[in-house]
């Protein structure tokens, strides 16, 4: 059987095209964000345990695209309730073993520097207040809307978070962005 140099050609440039594509999108998963984030859902490369999303006021937008000066209008922490973990987790599906709740942060502490004068438990409130803890949803408790601005952050091995939004054309875009919500 006879092999051209076309088609050897064409098989080797069909293979290297199709490795790139595959090698470049694991990278990019992979590469410290660990994350990829859809208007339908997160899904990670490893399992999540929990996360918040914030709907935010913003009043400027950097140069990089990013909000620069934004205030939390809303949060819904999403977090697991049972030992199966999922890699990933729906925002207007129910997820089996999953509940979303409204809850907020109380940075007050930073401000006056109190922690060193409370009790483990009194840190651990004045940390992390949950308002409506009796109110558990089994999907984020709204949708993502066109104009607004949305925060996502506490994922597990992720030092950064991700903003999201949807542009003028109403297309839905997630930057990654290198730090936190602090």
């Amino acid at each position: 059987m006879f092999i051209s140099l076309k088609n050897i050609f064409i098989f080797s440039s069909t293979i290297i095209i199709f490795l790139n594509t595959v090698s470049c999108d694991e990278a990019k998963f992979n590469s410290g964000k660990n994350y990829k984030v859809t208007e339908e859902y997160i899904k990670g490369s490893t399992y999540i345990n929990n996360f918040t999303i914030s709907e935010l006021e913003v009043s400027s937008i950097g140069g990089n695209g990013l909000p620069i000066k934004e205030k939390d209008i809303v949060q819904y922490c999403c977090k697991s309730s049972s030992k199966s973990l999922k890699k990933k987790i729906y925002f207007n599906r129910k997820n089996k073993g999953y509940k979303w709740f409204y809850c907020t942060l109380n940075l007050d502490f930073i401000e006056v520097d109190s922690l060193k004068k409370l009790s483990e438990e009194q840190k651990l409130t004045m940390i992390h207040q949950v308002r409506g803890e009796n109110m558990y949803f089994d999907t984020i408790p709204f949708r993502f809307e066109a104009g607004k601005w949305y925060h996502l952050y506490g994922l597990e091995n992720v030092e950064g978070s991700y903003y999201i939004h949807f542009n003028i054309k109403k297309e839905f875009i997630v930057k990654y962005f290198e730090g936190g919500p602090f």
